[in-house]
Protein backbone atom coordinates (compact mmCIF):
# COMPACT_ATOMS: atom_id res chain seq x y z
CA UNK A 1 0.00 0.00 0.00
CA UNK A 2 1.14 3.62 -0.54
CA UNK A 3 2.22 5.72 2.18
CA UNK A 4 0.75 9.06 0.76
CA UNK A 5 -1.79 8.69 -2.22
CA UNK A 6 -3.32 11.42 -4.29
CA UNK A 7 -6.51 10.52 -5.86
CA UNK A 8 -8.18 12.80 -8.76
CA UNK A 9 -6.76 16.27 -7.02
CA UNK A 10 -8.09 18.81 -8.59
CA UNK A 11 -7.48 22.58 -7.54
CA UNK A 12 -9.02 26.04 -8.93
CA UNK A 13 -8.51 29.03 -8.03
CA UNK A 14 -11.81 30.82 -8.80
CA UNK A 15 -13.03 28.98 -12.41
CA UNK A 16 -9.33 28.70 -12.71
CA UNK A 17 -8.11 25.32 -13.04
CA UNK A 18 -4.04 25.08 -11.25
CA UNK A 19 -3.86 21.37 -11.11
CA UNK A 20 -6.15 18.93 -12.89
CA UNK A 21 -6.94 15.08 -12.13
CA UNK A 22 -3.23 14.95 -10.35
CA UNK A 23 -2.73 11.11 -9.23
CA UNK A 24 1.09 9.61 -7.44
CA UNK A 25 2.01 7.64 -4.74
CA UNK A 26 4.86 7.93 -2.20
CA UNK A 27 6.02 4.82 -0.53
CA UNK A 28 6.86 5.44 3.11
CA UNK A 29 10.33 6.13 4.25
CA UNK A 30 11.42 7.12 0.50
CA UNK A 31 12.52 10.51 -0.75
CA UNK A 32 10.34 11.97 -3.77
CA UNK A 33 10.58 15.28 -5.25
CA UNK A 34 7.65 17.10 -6.70
CA UNK A 35 9.91 18.83 -10.09
CA UNK A 36 8.83 21.25 -12.29
CA UNK A 37 9.22 25.19 -13.48
CA UNK A 38 7.18 28.03 -11.64
CA UNK A 39 3.91 27.85 -11.69
CA UNK A 40 3.69 24.73 -12.53
CA UNK A 41 1.60 23.37 -9.31
CA UNK A 42 3.82 22.10 -7.04
CA UNK A 43 3.69 24.13 -4.36
CA UNK A 44 0.24 24.06 -4.49
CA UNK A 45 0.42 20.36 -4.63
CA UNK A 46 2.25 20.42 -1.17
CA UNK A 47 0.36 22.24 0.67
CA UNK A 48 -2.72 20.90 -0.27
CA UNK A 49 -1.04 17.74 1.42
CA UNK A 50 -0.26 19.76 4.33
CA UNK A 51 -3.79 21.05 4.85
CA UNK A 52 -2.36 24.47 4.06
CA UNK A 53 -4.60 24.12 0.73
CA UNK A 54 -7.86 23.01 0.12
CA UNK A 55 -8.61 20.81 -2.46
CA UNK A 56 -11.83 21.23 -5.34
CA UNK A 57 -11.86 17.69 -5.50
CA UNK A 58 -10.56 14.26 -4.95
CA UNK A 59 -8.98 12.60 -1.65
CA UNK A 60 -5.42 12.22 0.12
CA UNK A 61 -4.57 9.53 1.84
CA UNK A 62 -2.14 8.84 4.25
CA UNK A 63 -1.55 5.33 5.10
CA UNK A 64 -5.04 4.19 3.92
CA UNK A 65 -7.05 6.58 6.11
CA UNK A 66 -8.49 9.81 4.14
CA UNK A 67 -7.36 13.38 5.55
CA UNK A 68 -8.40 15.57 2.81
CA UNK A 69 -11.19 17.40 5.53
CA UNK A 70 -8.62 17.18 8.67
CA UNK A 71 -6.76 20.35 9.61
CA UNK A 72 -3.38 20.93 9.02
CA UNK A 73 -2.52 20.14 12.65
CA UNK A 74 -4.15 16.70 13.07
CA UNK A 75 -2.10 15.13 9.60
CA UNK A 76 1.07 14.51 11.44
CA UNK A 77 3.17 16.29 9.21
CA UNK A 78 5.92 18.81 9.27
CA UNK A 79 7.01 21.51 6.57
CA UNK A 80 10.47 23.31 5.93
CA UNK A 81 9.96 26.67 4.15
CA UNK A 82 12.09 28.39 1.45
CA UNK A 83 12.19 31.17 4.15
CA UNK A 84 13.17 29.75 7.53
CA UNK A 85 10.28 31.00 9.11
CA UNK A 86 12.48 31.46 12.21
CA UNK A 87 11.35 33.81 15.31
CA UNK A 88 13.56 36.74 15.23
CA UNK A 89 13.46 37.05 19.08
CA UNK A 90 13.24 33.77 20.28
CA UNK A 91 16.96 31.67 20.41
CA UNK A 92 17.75 28.16 18.49
CA UNK A 93 16.54 26.18 20.82
CA UNK A 94 13.48 27.79 21.75
CA UNK A 95 13.18 28.16 17.79
CA UNK A 96 13.42 24.41 17.80
CA UNK A 97 11.08 23.50 20.34
CA UNK A 98 8.18 25.94 19.76
CA UNK A 99 6.34 23.52 18.18
CA UNK A 100 6.24 20.86 20.81
CA UNK A 101 5.83 23.77 23.61
CA UNK A 102 2.63 24.59 21.93
CA UNK A 103 1.85 20.77 21.88
CA UNK A 104 2.23 20.51 25.98
CA UNK A 105 5.01 17.80 25.43
CA UNK A 106 6.47 17.19 28.53
CA UNK A 107 9.89 18.79 29.35
CA UNK A 108 12.17 15.95 30.03
CA UNK A 109 10.75 14.75 26.43
CA UNK A 110 11.63 18.25 24.48
CA UNK A 111 15.04 18.04 25.92
CA UNK A 112 15.85 14.49 25.16
CA UNK A 113 14.64 14.69 21.50
CA UNK A 114 16.66 18.28 21.29
CA UNK A 115 19.58 16.51 22.57
CA UNK A 116 19.28 14.21 19.39
CA UNK A 117 18.21 16.69 16.91
CA UNK A 118 21.01 19.26 17.61
CA UNK A 119 23.52 16.24 17.02
CA UNK A 120 22.45 15.19 14.12
CA UNK A 121 22.18 18.70 12.22
CA UNK A 122 25.61 19.92 13.79
CA UNK A 123 23.96 22.88 15.98
CA UNK A 124 25.94 22.01 19.33
CA UNK A 125 27.34 25.38 21.16
CA UNK A 126 24.32 27.71 18.73
CA UNK A 127 21.29 26.93 20.96
CA UNK A 128 21.33 30.52 22.83
CA UNK A 129 21.81 32.35 19.53
CA UNK A 130 19.17 34.24 17.67
CA UNK A 131 18.77 33.73 14.16
CA UNK A 132 20.32 37.17 13.32
CA UNK A 133 23.56 35.69 14.25
CA UNK A 134 23.31 32.69 12.41
CA UNK A 135 24.14 32.18 8.30
CA UNK A 136 22.24 30.51 5.81
CA UNK A 137 23.37 27.51 6.38
CA UNK A 138 22.50 27.47 9.86
CA UNK A 139 19.22 29.02 10.18
CA UNK A 140 18.01 26.19 7.27
CA UNK A 141 19.71 23.54 9.89
CA UNK A 142 17.63 25.09 12.44
CA UNK A 143 14.34 24.63 10.15
CA UNK A 144 15.26 21.29 9.76
CA UNK A 145 15.80 20.48 13.29
CA UNK A 146 12.55 22.19 14.15
CA UNK A 147 10.71 19.65 11.64
CA UNK A 148 12.68 16.47 12.85
CA UNK A 149 12.30 17.48 16.54
CA UNK A 150 8.26 16.70 16.09
CA UNK A 151 8.82 13.06 15.07
CA UNK A 152 6.39 13.45 12.41
CA UNK A 153 6.58 10.89 9.84
CA UNK A 154 6.20 12.88 6.52
CA UNK A 155 8.14 16.29 6.11
CA UNK A 156 7.06 18.07 3.50
CA UNK A 157 10.07 20.56 2.17
CA UNK A 158 8.86 23.66 -0.02
CA UNK A 159 12.39 25.13 -2.02
CA UNK A 160 14.42 24.48 1.28
CA UNK A 161 17.88 25.48 -0.21
CA UNK A 162 16.72 28.18 -2.70
CA UNK A 163 18.09 31.16 -0.66
CA UNK A 164 21.79 29.43 -0.41
CA UNK A 165 24.46 29.94 -2.11
CA UNK A 166 25.98 27.34 -4.66
CA UNK A 167 28.48 25.40 -2.27
CA UNK A 168 26.48 25.10 0.81
CA UNK A 169 23.64 24.09 -1.40
CA UNK A 170 25.46 21.20 -2.64
CA UNK A 171 26.31 20.65 1.43
CA UNK A 172 23.31 20.47 2.19
CA UNK A 173 21.71 18.33 -0.29
CA UNK A 174 24.09 15.69 1.05
CA UNK A 175 23.14 16.40 4.65
CA UNK A 176 19.37 16.05 4.14
CA UNK A 177 19.61 13.25 2.24
CA UNK A 178 21.65 11.55 5.28
CA UNK A 179 19.06 13.05 7.71
CA UNK A 180 16.15 11.37 5.93
CA UNK A 181 17.92 8.02 5.27
CA UNK A 182 18.85 8.09 8.89
CA UNK A 183 15.25 8.85 10.44
CA UNK A 184 13.73 6.63 7.88
CA UNK A 185 11.21 9.77 7.51
CA UNK A 186 9.09 9.70 4.16
CA UNK A 187 9.78 13.28 2.23
CA UNK A 188 8.24 15.12 -0.47
CA UNK A 189 10.51 17.75 -1.88
CA UNK A 190 9.45 21.01 -4.08
CA UNK A 191 11.91 22.10 -6.19
CA UNK A 192 12.37 23.89 -9.60
CA UNK A 193 15.68 22.97 -10.03
CA UNK A 194 16.64 19.56 -11.66
CA UNK A 195 20.02 19.08 -9.94
CA UNK A 196 18.75 18.95 -6.42
CA UNK A 197 16.06 16.74 -7.94
CA UNK A 198 18.63 14.17 -9.81
CA UNK A 199 21.29 13.90 -6.74
CA UNK A 200 18.58 13.51 -3.59
CA UNK A 201 15.25 11.79 -5.43
CA UNK A 202 14.55 8.14 -4.83
CA UNK A 203 11.05 9.22 -6.89
CA UNK A 204 10.45 12.54 -9.37
CA UNK A 205 7.44 13.48 -10.44
CA UNK A 206 7.78 15.76 -13.01
CA UNK A 207 5.33 19.27 -13.34
CA UNK A 208 3.88 20.72 -16.01
CA UNK A 209 0.59 22.93 -16.18
CA UNK A 210 -0.69 21.00 -13.58
CA UNK A 211 0.04 17.46 -15.26
CA UNK A 212 2.33 15.07 -14.52
CA UNK A 213 4.84 14.42 -17.30
CA UNK A 214 6.44 11.77 -16.28
CA UNK A 215 7.59 10.23 -12.85
CA UNK A 216 10.10 7.68 -12.15
CA UNK A 217 13.68 7.73 -10.51
CA UNK A 218 16.03 10.04 -11.85
CA UNK A 219 17.55 7.43 -14.31
CA UNK A 220 14.29 6.35 -16.14
CA UNK A 221 13.67 10.39 -16.38
CA UNK A 222 17.31 10.61 -17.90
CA UNK A 223 17.29 7.70 -20.27
CA UNK A 224 13.84 6.50 -20.89
CA UNK A 225 12.22 10.53 -21.44
CA UNK A 226 8.63 10.74 -22.45
CA UNK A 227 8.62 13.84 -24.11
CA UNK A 228 10.53 16.98 -25.59
CA UNK A 229 9.38 18.78 -22.22
CA UNK A 230 11.14 16.02 -20.23
CA UNK A 231 13.93 16.27 -22.84
CA UNK A 232 14.55 19.91 -22.35
CA UNK A 233 13.64 20.02 -18.59
CA UNK A 234 15.92 17.35 -17.41
CA UNK A 235 19.74 17.25 -17.93
CA UNK A 236 22.05 19.87 -18.25
CA UNK A 237 22.98 20.70 -20.63
CA UNK A 238 19.00 20.18 -22.21
CA UNK A 239 18.60 17.22 -24.63
CA UNK A 240 19.06 18.34 -28.15
CA UNK A 241 15.57 18.66 -29.80
CA UNK A 242 15.90 18.12 -33.56
CA UNK A 243 13.29 18.83 -36.54
CA UNK A 244 13.01 15.91 -38.68
CA UNK A 245 11.59 15.03 -41.65
CA UNK A 246 11.17 11.96 -44.58
CA UNK A 247 11.03 12.63 -47.87
CA UNK A 248 11.09 9.92 -50.01
CA UNK A 249 13.61 7.57 -48.71
CA UNK A 250 15.50 10.89 -47.73
CA UNK A 251 15.97 11.99 -44.15
CA UNK A 252 16.41 16.08 -43.45
CA UNK A 253 17.06 16.82 -39.86
CA UNK A 254 17.39 20.60 -39.69
CA UNK A 255 16.31 20.91 -43.10
CA UNK A 256 19.62 19.25 -44.15
CA UNK A 257 20.12 15.80 -45.51
CA UNK A 258 21.68 13.13 -43.62
CA UNK A 259 22.69 9.77 -44.73
CA UNK A 260 21.45 7.19 -41.95
CA UNK A 261 20.95 3.29 -41.12
CA UNK A 262 17.43 4.28 -39.23
CA UNK A 263 15.25 5.75 -42.62
CA UNK A 264 12.75 2.61 -42.50
CA UNK A 265 12.26 3.31 -38.57
CA UNK A 266 11.04 6.70 -39.10
CA UNK A 267 7.53 7.06 -39.74
CA UNK A 268 4.84 9.57 -40.80
CA UNK A 269 3.73 10.67 -37.31
CA UNK A 270 7.74 11.33 -36.22
CA UNK A 271 8.62 15.01 -36.12
CA UNK A 272 10.71 15.33 -33.93
CA UNK A 273 14.81 13.65 -32.88
CA UNK A 274 16.16 13.75 -29.27
CA UNK A 275 19.28 12.89 -28.47
CA UNK A 276 21.80 14.05 -24.99
CA UNK A 277 24.88 16.05 -25.93
CA UNK A 278 26.85 13.35 -24.71
CA UNK A 279 26.03 10.96 -27.58
CA UNK A 280 26.81 13.49 -30.30
CA UNK A 281 30.06 13.32 -32.14
CA UNK A 282 31.85 14.77 -34.47
CA UNK A 283 32.36 13.10 -37.95
CA UNK A 284 35.19 12.62 -40.66
CA UNK A 285 34.79 12.41 -44.61
CA UNK A 286 31.74 15.58 -44.58
CA UNK A 287 29.45 13.10 -43.32
CA UNK A 288 26.57 13.69 -40.92
CA UNK A 289 25.43 17.16 -40.44
CA UNK A 290 27.57 20.27 -41.27
CA UNK A 291 27.61 23.17 -39.57
CA UNK A 292 30.25 25.25 -37.28
CA UNK A 293 31.18 25.91 -33.90
CA UNK A 294 29.55 29.09 -32.25
CA UNK A 295 30.06 28.67 -29.11
CA UNK A 296 32.51 27.04 -26.23
CA UNK A 297 30.84 26.89 -22.78
CA UNK A 298 34.27 25.41 -20.57
CA UNK A 299 33.61 23.16 -17.30
CA UNK A 300 36.86 22.22 -16.75
CA UNK A 301 36.36 18.43 -16.97
CA UNK A 302 34.40 18.69 -20.05
CA UNK A 303 33.13 21.47 -22.58
CA UNK A 304 29.93 22.41 -24.13
CA UNK A 305 29.83 23.00 -27.97
CA UNK A 306 27.11 24.79 -29.49
CA UNK A 307 27.53 23.88 -33.01
CA UNK A 308 24.77 25.85 -36.13
CA UNK A 309 24.08 23.31 -38.31
CA UNK A 310 23.19 24.53 -42.34
CA UNK A 311 19.77 25.48 -42.59
CA UNK A 312 18.61 25.74 -39.06
CA UNK A 313 16.90 28.42 -36.62
CA UNK A 314 19.86 30.41 -35.12
CA UNK A 315 18.14 29.63 -31.62
CA UNK A 316 18.59 25.99 -31.74
CA UNK A 317 22.60 25.18 -32.08
CA UNK A 318 23.21 21.60 -31.60
CA UNK A 319 25.15 21.32 -28.10
CA UNK A 320 27.86 18.58 -28.00
CA UNK A 321 29.87 17.23 -24.58
CA UNK A 322 33.60 17.04 -25.49
CA UNK A 323 35.58 15.29 -22.60
CA UNK A 324 38.32 18.62 -21.01
CA UNK A 325 39.29 21.27 -23.51
CA UNK A 326 40.88 20.95 -27.30
CA UNK A 327 41.94 22.81 -29.79
CA UNK A 328 38.83 24.31 -31.38
CA UNK A 329 37.88 28.11 -32.28
CA UNK A 330 34.38 29.59 -32.85
CA UNK A 331 33.60 29.73 -36.41
CA UNK A 332 35.66 25.93 -37.39
CA UNK A 333 33.80 23.86 -40.20
CA UNK A 334 32.67 20.61 -38.13
CA UNK A 335 30.46 17.68 -39.05
CA UNK A 336 28.28 15.86 -36.53
CA UNK A 337 26.31 12.47 -35.59
CA UNK A 338 25.13 10.57 -32.68
CA UNK A 339 24.86 7.22 -31.18
CA UNK A 340 21.91 5.69 -33.28
CA UNK A 341 21.15 3.71 -30.04
CA UNK A 342 20.37 6.69 -28.21
CA UNK A 343 18.31 8.10 -30.37
CA UNK A 344 14.41 9.30 -29.36
CA UNK A 345 11.72 9.67 -31.43
CA UNK A 346 8.77 11.99 -30.88
CA UNK A 347 5.47 12.93 -32.47
CA UNK A 348 3.97 16.64 -32.88
CA UNK A 349 2.60 17.10 -29.92
CA UNK A 350 5.58 15.78 -27.72
CA UNK A 351 5.41 12.54 -27.10
CA UNK A 352 8.12 9.89 -27.28
CA UNK A 353 7.42 7.51 -30.30
CA UNK A 354 10.18 4.95 -30.33
CA UNK A 355 13.64 4.62 -29.07
CA UNK A 356 16.12 2.72 -31.07
CA UNK A 357 17.89 -0.08 -29.31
Amino acid sequence: MAYIKLKNITKKYNKKMVIEDLNFEIKKGSFTVLLGPSGCGKSTTLRMIAGLEEISSGQILIDGKDISKLPASKRGISMVFQSYALFPHLSVKDNILFGLKVRKVAKDEREKRLKKVIKLVGLEGLLESKPSQLSGGQKQRVALARAFVAKSKICLMDEPLSNLDAKLRHEMRIEIKKLQQQLNMTVLYVTHDQTEAMSMADHIILLNKGVIEQQGSPKELYENVATTFVGKFIGTPPMNILNIKKENEKILINNQEINTTYSSRITDDICFLGIRPEDVYFEENNSGLEGEIIYQDYHGSDTILGIQTLNSNLDNPILMRIQKAENYINGDRVWVNWSETKINFFNSQGERREILS
